[in-house]
């Protein structure tokens, strides 16, 4: 396993990006709801972590070698868009979430890019190397 720096640094990226997507859900969840909002919570912190699963898997298919080429292009393509539907449904929870705590509508955009753009970039840059 890779020990430099930069593998260190994105993996700390990942995780703190990946714990404030799933806060953030939570929390504007249970803010938004007045009918269980411990079950609220849990199903809004599902797009997060799939989020943060398809991504890391995509990385890990990139590399597989023990599946044919197709098989692996299907699941990379399956991936992509578990992780489109996990990226826009936690986007705008986040979204929502700064425009509740006063953020302007015009830039609460910006931050769920932020947290959400964090952890998409910094997860293919977690995977060990091909010696490792």
């Amino acid at each position: 396993m890779r020990t430099d720096r930069a593998h260190v640094f994105f993996w700390t990226e990942l995780c703190i990006a990946a714990g404030v997507s799933v806060v953030g859900n939570a929390t504007q969840a249970v803010l938004h709801t007045t009918v269980l909002p411990a079950v609220a919570a849990t199903v809004a912190v599902i797009p997060p972590l799939a989020l943060l699963a398809a991504v890391h898997g995509v990385a890990l298919l990139t590399r597989a070698h023990t599946a044919s080429p197709t098989a692996r292009r299907a699941a990379t393509a399956l991936t992509v868009v578990i992780a489109g539907g996990a990226f826009w449904l936690s986007f705008t929870a986040l979204r929502a979430l700064a425009i509740t705590v006063g953020v302007p509508a015009a830039e609460a955009w910006l931050w769920p890019l932020i947290v959400e753009g964090s952890m998409t970039f910094s997860a293919p840059s977690t995977r060990s190397s091909p010696t490792a």
